[in-house]
């Protein structure tokens, strides 16, 4: 039934605009042929970035919600929230009385998780400090300067478009392997290189910036 393997039907869609306008126009009538109201179909339809930038929605059943009459979908981005009140939101434009309120405002992808966390390293250096200018990585995996630190599905690690249960099994085993030979070889710390993890970091740019 398509969902995320979507992208797959057009190759090269996210680096030939052409190929993404015919992605997103697919996408756009299937939309429009299950949004009964064209309005709202309207603010459903992805319009303001290419599509597969933004995680597409794995459709089952999402927009048939749409149609019930108990159903409202109220556009943020022309009525943004004034104020949450103790019986709902109140929008620039109108009040919305609630039983419960859900929140899921937006998320800080890949770095926000590891950065929020007050980690520091030897030398007293935070790794939201040391990704001020953005994430260096080895692999995704490992941050110089922070010895011993392992991250799964890290900022530039070969996860984002995999199966992330899988994928953060493999970067565990990798990591545990690893720490096996470490403690065989007699070592106490392991730690990326700094040339090692920019010149990674710097070839997954490389690689994004083909997108």
């Amino acid at each position: 039934k398509g969902g995320v393997l979507f992208a797959k039907i057009f190759p090269n869609q996210t680096s030939d605009d052409r190929v993404n306008a015919l992605a997103r126009d697919f996408a756009e009538r299937k939309i429009r042929a299950i949004v009964q109201d064209p309005s709202v179909a309207d603010d459903l339809v992805p319009a303001d970035h290419p599509i597969g930038t933004k995680r597409i929605c794995t459709d089952s059943g999402y927009f048939e919600t749409f149609n019930r009459d108990n159903v409202e979908l109220v556009n943020l981005r022309r009525d943004p929230i004034q104020e949450i009140t103790a019986s709902g939101i109140r929008t620039r434009e109108a009040t919305h009385d609630l039983d419960m309120l859900i929140f899921a405002t937006g998320f800080d992808a890949m770095t926000g998780t590891i950065a929020r966390v007050d980690i520091r390293g030897p030398g007293g250096e935070s790794v939201a400090e040391a990704w001020a200018d953005g994430p260096i990585t080895m692999l995704g995996l490992m941050i110089p300067g922070f010895p011993n630190l392992f991250n799964i599905t890290g900022p530039g690690s070969p996860s984002v478009l995999a199966n992330m249960i899988l994928g953060a099994e493999q970067h565990v085993n990798w990591a545990m392997e690893l720490v096996r030979q470490a403690s065989a070889d007699g070592h106490t710390m392991i730690e990326a290189r700094r040339d090692a993890a920019e010149a990674w970091t710097a070839h997954v740019n490389e690689v994004a910036a083909g997108t």
